[in-house]
């Protein structure tokens, strides 16, 4: 908590960071207060420490009176307008740096491969014009099997480690987020994934000097804010913070629609500039983009109800946060146990158990197959440059964007009319949102199968959009995950959501390198395992969600508005 109150990171952050802001050291300190020091009475300099806490305390509130000036908007759907732009800029990032980094990475595995040397795609290090290993190499000869393998193992141990990394730091992350505020937490969070691009960089730049397995340790850098996870249950805070029940699952989706669209619109931007740009100008333009919600963060108010207001400290407020200052670090750890210890019962409801299990075999496996990984499957299978992979990510993004703002929003409204059919009338939004959460598991399993057994592109394409009829399946068990927790506890209860979608990430690209070397060796049809594997995880989470029911205590609130079956289920 002593981070997210020092007033270097919160200058830095006032003073809107670009993307050369990480690389600058701590200059926040200079807050124009060191000159009032000489005017101090020497009564009040005796002691020495009292000064100095009021002096960090007046250095915190002058930098939360900047904050608080800055224009801010209230309606929460502004709001949710403004997080989707925020969510929409730093998921371009990542599809910018997907196809470019693998395509850098896959030219200095084929450079070994062929040449022995280390020189990547760009980067630096020595080498003259005269030799061959640095002289441009075609595409096509790093399709075979063992090059592809090697670039898969390395991204699927990345994976592994970025999600071991997460899921040790999203839960006392969490804790902050639900003690200090949201939007602290989304800046730091942020932060950290920039630190993790900037360490990937300087690996595969300076190829010839960093051996590649010096790759792995980018995930460290997650240790600063928590990554993904975090982001996500801030945001989902802020939604169910500002947000009435019935439009919480339809933002969650909206969200969830702009990060995809931004994961997977973006890479046919790559794919249009890189083969005239190349691929490093895009890596930095990356960092560029995740650098914007950072700033945007700023618009956003404070949503956590628990924080008092700026500016409307009283005393009794000033020395509490001069004891929290003062608290031990076995104090404050103590603390933190009692609050995980305090979240545990959540995990007595069945229920959130089960939601808790499919999002870790269903969210990241459904996630990767169409993103990162899918670059490389295409590239392989189907015989296309990298730079062209994008425009079947796109064609995903066009129908995800599609299902989730139109298909869905008009589906959930119409069940809920009298005059709908009586197999898709809904008695109220709790059980509208369960029952479609399990429908659309449906095409989750169908569409992958097709994809798996798809020998030409077009009818890749046409699995790929079919799988895209169960996007909001992701978001209803995030938004049904609200039924079973109160308010104060909404915001660890989705940390926990975050902590079991990197579980599923610590087996979901390891599972999928695994399958699509295995099918290389067994050739022909065998090369679509890995969306066999998808379409296996995705018909466990339909006999997880089938265990799924309604919070008892709102049963026994909505026994008298209407009858409902007798254990509750739909």
């Amino acid at each position: 908590m002593g981070l997210l109150q020092n007033s270097s990171s919160s200058s830095s952050t006032v003073n809107g960071a670009d993307e050369s802001s990480p690389l600058l050291g701590n200059q926040g300190e200079d807050n124009g207060k060191a000159t009032s020091a000489p005017t101090l009475p020497s009564s009040a300099a005796q002691p020495g420490r009292p000064w100095q806490r009021r002096k960090r305390t007046m250095s915190r509130a002058s930098i939360a009176s900047s904050l608080a000036a800055l224009p801010k908007v209230h309606d929460p759907h502004r709001i949710v307008a403004i997080m989707c732009v925020l969510i929409f800029f730093g998921s371009s990032s990542g599809g910018f740096t997907g196809i470019t980094m693998t395509r850098i990475l896959e030219d200095r595995f084929c450079r070994e491969y062929y040449y022995g040397a280390t020189q990547s795609l760009g980067g630096g290090g020595g080498g003259g014009d005269d030799d061959a290993s640095f002289q441009p190499i075609d595409e096509d000869l790093c399709k075979v099997d063992v090059i592809q393998s090697r670039l898969a193992y390395l991204v699927a141990v990345h994976s592994f480690i970025e999600a071991a990394v997460g899921c040790v730091v999203a839960m006392p992350w969490g804790f902050v987020a639900d003690r200090v505020g949201r939007r602290p937490v989304w800046a730091l969070a942020l932060f950290g994934m920039i630190l993790m691009s900037l360490w990937q960089m300087a690996v595969v730049y300076f190829s010839s000097a960093l051996p590649i397995r010096l790759y792995w340790l980018a995930p460290l850098g997650l240790i600063v804010g928590g990554g993904n996870a975090v982001l996500n249950a801030a945001v989902c805070g802020m939604l169910v913070d500002v947000l009435p029940e019935a439009d919480r699952a339809i933002s969650i989706m909206r969200i969830h629609v702009a990060s995809m669209f931004g994961n997977l619109v973006s890479p046919a931007l790559a794919s249009i500039l890189m083969p005239h740009t190349g691929p490093w100008p895009l890596v930095w333009f990356s960092l560029v983009l995740i650098s914007i919600p950072i700033v945007g963060i700023l618009f956003v108010p404070e949503t956590l109800s628990t924080k008092p207001d700026v500016g409307t400290d009283t005393p009794a407020t000033a020395e509490t946060e001069e004891q929290d200052a003062d608290a031990t670090f076995s104090a404050r750890l103590s603390r933190s146990l009692a609050e995980l210890k305090d979240s545990l019962p959540m995990l007595q409801t069945p229920s959130v158990v089960f939601l808790l299990l499919t999002a870790a075999v269903t969210v990241m496996p459904v996630f990767y197959s169409t993103a990162s990984f899918m670059a490389q499957f295409v590239s392989k299978r189907y015989h296309i440059h990298l730079a062209y992979t994008g425009y079947v990510q796109a064609a995903y993004g066009a129908a995800h964007v599609l299902v989730i703002l139109v298909a869905i929003p008009w589906l959930s409204e119409w069940s809920l009319r009298p005059t709908a059919p009586r197999w898709l009338r809904m008695a109220d939004e709790r059980r509208r949102d369960l029952a479609f959460m399990r429908w659309s598991f449906a095409p989750l399993i169908a569409g992958p199968v097709i994809m798996a057994l798809s020998t030409s592109l077009p009818a890749f394409v046409c699995g790929l959009l079919v799988m895209s009829l169960g996007s909001g399946a992701g978001s209803y068990v995030t938004s049904a995950l609200t039924f079973y927790v109160g308010p104060e506890e909404r915001t660890r209860a989705f940390s926990l959501m975050g902590v079991m979608q990197i579980v599923g990430s610590l087996y979901a690209m390891p599972m999928l390198a695994g399958l699509f070397a295995a099918g290389m060796k067994a050739g022909g049809l065998g090369i679509g395992l890995p969306y066999l594997g998808v379409a296996a995880l995705c018909s466990l989470g339909v006999v997880l969600l089938a265990f799924v029911r309604l919070s008892e205590t709102k049963d026994r609130e909505e026994a008298a508005d209407g009858p409902q079956s007798e254990d509750g289920t739909i």
